[in-house]
């Protein structure tokens, strides 16, 4: 069996081969599995080095191979993956890489028994471009060189049919220049009160790193927050669940808040999600405290043919280390960014899948004065990309 992310990562790899017309049934079974996938796009982006001004576009080929494997069984669950990304730019051959991007990532979850799960989560991002590695702010800081590692082990154990506990720590970071690096650690405890009412008390301890190469020096900032939660499902296809409580940083209050609904609809799903954390952005030197709120569909209106669409609107402000605190600071107080993603994909055939994408943002703000360098005059950002491309799957299973 499998718990947390390494579920949804099952979950995720069996509804993309459902959605190929390949039978799953099979894939449930124990075993390994491996799966090669070569796509090939075609991308038009308006806005190539994201800047306020001169924007230069282009239309550009995109080459993915990528490779998944892994063995499932009852105790065990082991999954494994590896993708990169050539690009040419026909406009701009000074941008053409065959080694444009990266991505792998490892996940693993063992239940020596009914009551114990142990997990671990590995993952690394390397991209030109910044925005692909800050997904969870929005927040673009030009074109440039960024890479993403984080490894997270967690364990979660059964104490009786009504009470489970966790506790997590995850490591992360992000570099751009200089480098930004997070340690997190995670305790829950979970009670479920009521037939469809459960209850949770947490805390997160954060502490994050900052290193820049032009000066060598290291700042650090810690947080503490406890938060309350409450999950109850409304109706037979809407559930609600709500995580909130203060959090201090440096000696200021803050709040840590996780709220979504979400509701499933015949062929699809619905949610809204509003959430007050901090992260990490690839090209600044500290951490941000993050507002936003997001909504997201997936549709199925006719037979093997997906929608989706995802909109949110977000805002970020640096978080006050030591040095921001002294006044060593740059840039404006707050970004805001506004994104909108529209996907289709329809299976041609049991291996072929046309997949199509329409990605919008717009970027409001600067944080920091290395991103006003390198998004012309700092302001406002406007960004389109549009995607169309071929995807060919070969599932198999090795034992």
């Amino acid at each position: 069996m499998c718990s947390g992310m390494c579920r949804a990562g099952i979950a995720l790899m069996l509804g993309l081969l459902g959605g190929l017309g390949i039978p799953t049934a099979v894939w449930a079974q124990a075993g390994y599995y491996v799966t090669p996938s070569f796509s090939f796009s075609e991308v038009y982006d308006d806005n190539l080095f994201s800047t306020s001004t001169g924007r230069e576009s282009d239309i550009y080929s995109r080459f993915s191979p990528s490779l998944q494997g892994g063995y499932q069984s009852a105790p065990l669950t082991l999954l494994g993956s590896y993708a990169f990304d050539s690009e040419v730019y026909p406009g701009h051959p000074e941008l053409t890489k065959a080694l444009a991007g990266q991505r792998a990532s490892i996940e693993a979850s063992y239940r020596p028994d009914r009551f114990l799960t142990l997990s671990f989560i590995a993952q690394y991002t390397e991209s030109e471009t910044s925005r692909d590695i800050n997904t969870l702010t929005g927040i673009d800081q030009g074109r440039r060189r960024s890479q993403q590692y984080s490894f997270s082990p967690s364990v979660g154990y059964r104490f009786s049919p009504f009470t489970s506990g966790n506790a997590g720590y995850a490591f992360a970071q992000v570099a751009s220049g200089g480098s930004t690096s997070s340690h997190t650690l995670n305790l829950g405890l979970n009670r479920q009160i009521t037939p469809r009412d459960a209850i949770s008390l947490g805390f997160i301890e954060r502490l994050f790193f900052s290193t820049q190469d032009s000066t060598a020096s290291e700042d650090s900032t810690t947080s503490h927050a406890i938060t309350l939660g409450w999950t109850r499902p409304l109706t037979a296809f809407t559930t609600m669940a709500l995580q909130a409580g203060p959090r201090i940083t440096e000696g200021s209050l803050g709040a840590e808040v996780l709220a979504s609904i979400s509701h499933r609809l015949k062929n699809g799903q619905v949610s809204l999600t509003y959430s007050q954390s901090q992260n990490l952005v690839a090209g600044l030197s500290n951490a941000v405290n993050t507002n936003s709120l997001a909504a997201s569909i997936g549709y199925e209106p006719l037979h093997r043919l997906q929608l989706g669409a995802t909109a949110s609107i977000s805002r970020n402000t640096q978080v006050q280390s030591t040095q921001t605190r002294t006044g060593d600071t740059q840039g404006d107080n707050a970004a805001n960014v506004y994104a909108l993603g529209l996907s289709a994909g329809h299976p041609l055939n049991k291996w072929l899948l046309l997949q199509g994408s329409y990605n919008f943002s717009f970027q409001q703000g600067i944080l920091s004065s290395s991103s006003a360098a390198a998004t012309g005059n700092g302001g406002d950002i406007y960004h389109n990309i549009v995607t169309l491309g071929l995807a060919i799957t070969f599932p198999s299973r090795v034992y």
